[in-house]
């Protein structure tokens, strides 16, 4: 069984990152698993429990994580707090510092929040032996260099879990669970899909990966922008072939030429009926002029060799 112990957490304000350090042999055990569950793209798994991760990675790795050897009454909290977020995942408004300190107060009884240490980091070494004035000047000079830190004094996961909650909620950040790998995230904005690495493909984040599926559906479902792409990648396959600058001129021209057509459907002066025609008559003029181009450099060997 999980004993209560104190273990700081430490927040860098500046990185938005997060650091753990505890002597519980249990609580290291599980939180070497938030590395490589919120993982991101091209990063091996060279990251340590002691270092860092983005915000809110520990609290929301501990409460996707089943069975958990805790006390009844940390479960209990845990199981609440997830219900609060899934107010915040629907309603934005959920997501707000009153409203959360409201919940943590009256919902889960607890009246006090961890100790805090608010300091700063200079990485640039200010020396003891010059005066005031040089150095806040040198203060100034290599501002890019300090870091503003928090360290709380926590006594159980649960306290770890608030204070990031509450992190969160104080850069105006919401909630979400993305919707393709379904981890809890910090969202700046409407984003649906996280940042950390998508399921399907490892280089690749959720935004990316879904994104392109959505782009791909989008165009299939586009009539006007499939044959667009049909057309202009059998352009470019000459293009790259026979490397003439002629065949460039034609993609470029039908390039620009697409372009009017669409400025004039959307501003309601063609119908897309005529977009589509446009493409059909291209299309079909492309093909016939490079049969007519093929002939005649057919023609043109058949001559060469009977000379």
């Amino acid at each position: 069984m999980y004993n209560k112990i104190e273990f700081i957490y430490n927040l860098n304000n500046d990185l938005e990152c997060e650091i753990i350090n505890t002597e519980n042999s249990y609580l290291l055990e599980i939180l070497e698993g938030a590395e490589k569950y919120y993982s991101v793209p091209n990063i091996s798994n060279n990251i340590k429990v002691k270092g860092k991760l983005a915000l809110g990675n520990y609290a929301f790795y501990l409460l996707d994580l089943p069975n958990l050897n805790f006390d009844e009454d940390i479960i209990l909290k845990l199981e609440l707090i997830k219900s609060f977020l899934s107010y915040c995942i629907e309603n934005d408004k959920y997501c707000n510092n009153k409203i959360f300190l409201t919940f943590v107060r009256y919902i889960l009884k607890i009246n006090k929040l961890p100790i805090v240490d608010i300091f700063a980091t200079d990485k640039s070494n200010i020396s003891n032996e010059t005066e005031l004035n040089e150095k806040l000047k040198f203060m100034l000079d290599n501002i890019e260099n300090i870091e503003i830190q928090r360290s709380y004094e926590c006594h159980d996961i649960v306290d770890l879990i608030i204070i990031s909650i509450f992190e969160i909620f104080s850069k105006e950040y919401s909630i979400k669970k993305c919707r393709n790998c379904h981890k809890y995230f910090f969202n700046r904005n409407s984003n649906k899909y996280c940042s950390y690495t998508s399921p399907q493909n490892s280089k690749k984040t959720c935004y990316e990966y879904c994104n392109d599926i959505s782009y791909v559906k989008k165009r299939k479902e586009n009539p006007i922008r499939k044959k667009y792409t049909e057309i202009s990648n059998m352009l470019r396959s000459r293009c790259r072939y026979h490397d003439r600058e002629s065949d460039w001129e034609v993609l470029r021209n039908f390039g620009d030429d697409y372009q009017i057509k669409m400025q004039d459907l959307n501003n309601g002066k063609i119908s897309k009926e005529d977009v589509l025609n446009f493409l059909d008559s291209s299309k079909i003029q492309f093909e016939n002029e490079y049969k007519k181009k093929k002939e005649e450099r057919k023609n043109g060997s058949s001559r060469n060799n009977k000379k």
